[in-house]
């Protein structure tokens, strides 16, 4: 070998080979072939490359709305309509992690895994489907280890807690979608307190609208979506973390419910589009040039995507079925929700 490539988009490893005695004695190997050969040889990581589509089925009548993944492989998951979350991996069960009716977890939104405080972080409020109504929204954490309560911190002036990310400065950004702000939760303070961040006309527009949040760093940006008109925002931050710019991209068409989003790579995002407001379901890569987005479907789903993760390889994206509950088919027999596994196209 003379010369190795890896793309760990692909997980190939290209490896250039020749016979170097050509090369170095020309004279006495006349008869070797001066050539090169190139060679596509999988990188022992991804040997066990996915090819197929894998479903993770999840009880009747559960309506996740959002995902997250532990290192250690495994998911958790959490219910619009029955204020608990279950956990699972690729080859186990879901099983039952917490049931959050006496803590006061109500429909269960936005989930982060983090891993540094070993904590998990919930978003919840009142979406009028959940055992649990009438209290405020409020962020919840969870020791992953014992499941005890760890914090709990309501919307200051009200609010909707629905999806949350880390900032890359020692906190969370959490989006609030009845009010046009972003809240924090700084982790490096003694007493956490979830404070306003960020209030923007942008933000605003609609009752419910700002939704999935994101953070690249590459670029020092957060990027929020809107439910009910569909916009993408980009807010730009300065070396301490704090906002310094916020602009709306320009798409080429009007994302539909846009709902979880996350960070695919330097400018890219991949967008769960779960369709409750045309039906037109889909998880989109946005890709960011300056102002203008591209968007690329990468997959069409009629059963309400609204959140998913993205491995490297895999896509995985909720069956959330929440027209069920929320849409056209609210008369229909429940169906099992599921985790979708699928290799990204």
């Amino acid at each position: 070998p003379v010369n190795l490539t890896y793309n760990p988009q692909s997980g190939a490893l290209w490896v250039t080979t020749c016979d170097i005695r050509r090369l170095m004695k020309p004279k006495q190997h006349k008869r070797v072939p001066k050539q090169f050969y190139i060679h596509r040889v999988l990188s022992p990581r991804w040997k066990k490359r996915p090819s197929a589509v894998k479903t993770l089925r999840l009880p009747k009548a559960f309506y996740p709305e959002s995902i997250a993944m532990a290192a250690d492989g495994t998911i958790f998951t959490g219910s619009a309509t029955r204020s608990t979350i279950l956990t699972l991996t690729k080859n186990t069960p879901p099983t039952r992690w917490l049931d959050g009716t006496k803590m006061g977890l109500m429909s269960v939104q936005g989930l982060l895994v983090h891993e540094p405080t070993q904590r998990l972080f919930v978003c919840t409020g009142d979406l009028k489907v959940a055992k649990i109504k009438d209290r405020p929204s409020a962020l919840f954490a969870f020791d992953l280890r014992t499941k005890r309560k760890r914090g709990y911190w309501t919307l200051p002036s009200g609010g909707f807690c629905n999806d949350l990310t880390q900032d890359g400065h020692g906190g969370l950004l959490i989006s609030d979608t009845s009010k046009a702000r972003i809240l924090r939760l700084s982790l490096q303070s003694k007493k956490p307190q979830l404070k306003t961040w960020l209030t923007h006309p942008l933000l605003g527009g609609s009752a419910y609208n700002g939704n999935g949040i994101a953070y690249d760093h590459s670029t020092q940006s957060i990027y929020l979506n809107t439910f009910a008109d569909g916009r993408l925002l980009q807010i730009t931050m300065n070396r301490t973390g704090h906002p310094k710019h916020v602009r709306s991209l320009k798409l080429p068409r009007r994302l539909d419910g846009a709902d979880g989003m996350r960070v695919m790579g330097a400018g890219r995002l991949l967008i769960f589009e779960n369709g409750l407001i045309k039906g037109n379901g889909r998880i989109t890569e946005a890709s960011i040039h300056g102002q203008k987005v591209t968007l690329r479907t990468l997959h069409t789903a009629t059963t309400q995507p609204t959140s998913g993760l993205f491995t490297g390889t895999e896509l995985l994206y909720l069956r959330s079925h929440f027209s069920e509950v929320f849409g056209k088919q609210k008369t229909r027999t429940p169906r099992a929700a599921a985790i979708v596994i699928q290799p990204l196209p």
